[in-house]
């Protein structure tokens, strides 16, 4: 009797899983990127989690198989979803009351009731929204960025997802305007589900970087802003930009001074969080290209951005001539020191990049001649050579002169 009892129970827990199987499968079918989730919770199971994302039926299969009594998770940002995930725990159905008085009703659409006795309710995806978790006491957003856990998944607590209204074969309803008004007009949040209620990948990646002595004098709230500008302002806006904006990242990046001399490899975090906010755009491109093209693009910066060459040489030029460049007689060899000593300014206590090549086009002479000058520079001590340049990497000096 026994042993029929736990044969039924083994049966019964495979048809379970074979169902989450079928319901992955059935999202893919509809184009909803989905991926595997920790059984009757909310971590990826997969290394890069939402990223891994994908309606592959092969790749799906190949994870259910391995994960069987995995929950299934949609991806927002590649399934083109915008879900309004209301938390019945923290008076989110009050809010979303309040909120339909205020905006107007919410279409007719997918909806289905979470685990925790709240509901998920799927719109159509919308320019500008991202992933925004608490826009207001008990919802979030779950856009690009984000995901959101499915029927017939388990919750922690045992209930299970499920649809309240299934989606069929209408297109999804977009939101109202008076809605996407409110949305884009709220910051942006960029916090998945995955890292809720933990740091940001910018402020571990940063900590670690500060904690291992790079930047030990640095201000490292102020180094947090700037990598998050970094990532932001380099963001693709449209396809085909993707290996572009990489190298404007590095060029970002490489203008922080506590980052300047890091290794690409060492800032991998930071790169797999912007491939992961710029994954709208990119669509299915690996991380892995992303990764690699950084760490190809690192050493080839020699410009660090918003450090263009043509507003050094400006400024050197309506700045009083430093003393020391008094004893030359040409002009190229005074402007030269002139830009060195503000390529220094702005380095901070921090050695400066200047290849033969740069001094060249910025001071329109030929590459031979710049070599020169910066021979005679370094001759009159005042430039110090910190590190040699090679053929991937400029030279990296200190201004000595007054």
């Amino acid at each position: 009797m026994n042993r029929t009892r736990n044969r039924a129970a083994g049966q019964a827990a495979a048809a379970a899983d074979n169902e989450r199987l079928r319901a992955a499968l059935e999202y893919a079918a509809r184009g909803w990127a989905v991926f595997p989730v920790r059984e009757r919770g909310k971590e990826p199971l997969t290394r890069r989690g939402c990223n891994d994302a994908t309606t592959n039926p092969s790749v799906i299969s190949r994870w259910w198989h391995r994960w069987p009594s995995a929950n299934v998770a949609i991806a927002a940002g590649p399934s083109r979803l915008l879900v309004i995930d209301v938390d019945l725990g923290k008076a989110g159905d009050a809010t979303l009351d309040a909120l339909i008085d205020r905006l107007g009703p919410l279409p007719d659409g997918p909806t289905a009731r979470t685990g925790g006795g709240g509901s998920h309710r799927y719109f159509a995806a919308a320019e500008g929204v991202r992933c925004r978790i608490g826009i207001a006491p008990g919802i979030d957003i779950r856009a690009a960025g984000g995901y959101v856990v499915a029927p017939p998944s388990i919750h922690a607590s045992g209930r299970r997802y499920s649809w309240i209204r299934p989606p069929d074969s209408s297109p999804l309803p977009s939101l109202p305007d008076s809605w996407l008004r409110w949305l884009r007009s709220k910051p942006a949040a960029d916090v998945t589900e995955s890292n809720r209620g933990q740091q940001t990948t910018t402020e571990k990646t940063t900590d670690a970087i500060l904690g291992g002595g790079v930047a030990s004098q640095a201000n490292g709230d102020g180094i947090k802003d700037a990598i998050e500008e970094a990532i932001r302002s380099t963001l693709p806006t449209g396809p085909g930009l993707r290996h572009r904006q990489v190298f404007e990242l590095a060029r970002a990046l490489k203008a922080i001074a506590p980052l300047t001399d890091a290794k690409a490899i060492d800032l991998e975090e930071i790169v797999h969080e912007w491939h992961r906010r710029a994954l709208p755009h990119i669509r299915t491109e690996p991380f892995e290209q992303t990764l690699i093209d950084f760490c190809r693009g690192w050493p080839r910066v020699k410009i660090p951005k918003g450090r263009t060459m043509e507003a050094i040489v400006e400024r050197a030029r309506r700045a009083p001539l430093p003393k020391c460049a008094e004893r030359f007689e040409s002009e190229p060899a005074r402007l030269l020191v002139g830009v060195c000593r503000e390529l220094q300014r702005m380095a901070g206590d921090a050695p400066f990049f200047l290849s033969c090549r740069v001094a060249a086009a910025s001071l329109d002479i030929d590459h031979v001649r710049a070599w020169r000058h910066l021979f005679l520079l370094e001759q009159y001590q005042i430039l110090a050579v910190v590190a040699r340049g090679t053929k991937t990497h400029a030279t990296r000096y200190r201004y000595l002169g007054d």
